[in-house]
C-alpha cells in the first residue's frame, strides 16, 4: 500500500486544467496528474514528482505490516513552456515565482533549463494543447529541492506580469492545496531506497 500525495488545485476556474497522468502505475512512476494552462498562442505544463511513498506491505490483499526507513529526500517541480514567441529561458524564469507552504524561503537546490527549442514531438504534451502550432518551440524548467515532501502542504505557483507580456498571454497563479490517496500496488518488492 502506498501513500500518493496529490496536489489539487484550490480554484476551479482560473483557467487551469488537471488531468490524471494515465501511465502512472503506482510504485515510482512519480508523476500521477499534470496542470496545464493554454490559450492560442502557448501553453504551460506543470509537474510535481517524488510524492509517493509505500507504508504497508504482506501477503496479496493484505498490507498489514508497516514500512519503516524508506524516505524521499528530493522533490522536483517541472514547468514545460511551449511558444513561438520569446523563447529566452532565463529571462523567463525569473519572472516565475515559486512558494511552497507560503513561505518564500524554501529554495532550490538546483535549477536546469532546458532550451534546446525541441520542435512539436512530445506525444505526452499534447493531450490538453493539441490546438497550437505545431511550429511552437517546447522548453521545460526543472527545480529540484531538498526536504521531505510529506511535508509539503501547498503551492503556488505565479507568473509576473512581464512574464505574460513576453508571452502574450495571460497566465494566472497556481494554487494547490495537498490531498493523500492510498494507493494499492499487487506483488509489489521492497527496496532500500533513497532519492536524490
Amino acid at each position: 500500500m502506498e501513500k500518493c500525495i496529490y496536489l489539487k488545485p484550490i480554484e476551479k476556474n482560473n483557467n487551469w486544467i488537471i488531468q490524471r497522468n494515465k501511465d502512472y502505475k503506482g510504485s515510482y512512476d512519480y508523476v500521477t496528474h499534470y496542470y496545464y494552462s493554454c490559450d492560442s498562442l502557448s501553453s504551460i505544463r506543470i509537474s510535481f514528482t517524488n510524492r509517493v511513498r509505500p507504508i504497508l506491505v504482506g501477503p496479496p490483499l493484505i498490507p498489514i505490516y508497516p514500512m519503516f526507513g524508506f524516505k524521499t529526500v528530493t522533490f522536483l517541480i517541472s514547468i514545460s513552456i511551449k511558444t513561438y514567441n520569446d523563447t529566452d529561458l532565463l529571462t523567463l524564469s525569473k519572472d516565475i515565482h515559486i512558494k511552497i507552504n507560503d513561505s518564500l524561503s524554501f529554495f532550490p537546490y538546483h535549477i536546469i533549463l532546458d532550451n534546446t527549442q525541441k520542435k512539436w514531438k512530445e506525444e505526452s504534451y499534447k493531450s490538453m494543447c493539441d490546438n497550437q502550432s505545431k511550429t511552437n518551440n517546447y522548453s521545460r524548467i526543472l527545480y529540484r529541492y531538498k526536504g521531505n515532501p510529506d511535508k509539503i502542504n501547498n503551492i503556488t505557483i505565479s507568473f509576473d506580469q512581464a512574464f505574460n507580456k513576453r508571452l502574450r498571454s495571460n497566465y494566472k497563479s497556481l494554487d494547490l492545496k495537498r490531498r493523500n490517496r492510498l494507493h494499492y500496488s499487487a506483488f509489489f518488492v521492497p527496496m532500500s531506497y533513497e532519492n536524490k
